[in-house]
């Protein structure tokens, strides 16, 4: 599958609604914040988090978006430390 595609595909699922997640993918979250904060308070948007089975093997796979992180420090609240000028990582 092309990047673009991939993209589009990872966008299209950020749309939808988020679901109750499992406590794996929680501790996988928090663990995404405290590096994106550098070890700082921060919060992440639910529809940032995706928790699906996305390869059809049965189990539930997990997609995390920087671009919905947000720590506090400095101004009121930042961006992620992983995010660039334009773009956010997404980990799957």
């Amino acid at each position: 599958m092309s990047p673009p595609l991939v993209f589009a595909a990872i966008l299209a699922l950020l749309a939808t609604p988020a679901a109750a997640r499992s406590r794996a993918a929680e501790f996988l979250v928090r663990v995404q914040i405290n590096e994106a904060c550098d070890g700082m308070e921060g919060k992440i948007d639910p529809r940032a988090v995706i928790e699906r089975d996305l390869i059809g093997d049965g189990r539930a796979d997990l997609i995390i978006s920087h671009e919905g992180i947000s720590c506090t420090g400095g101004a009121p609240w930042r961006r992620s430390s992983f995010c660039g000028a334009q773009v956010c990582p997404v980990n799957i």
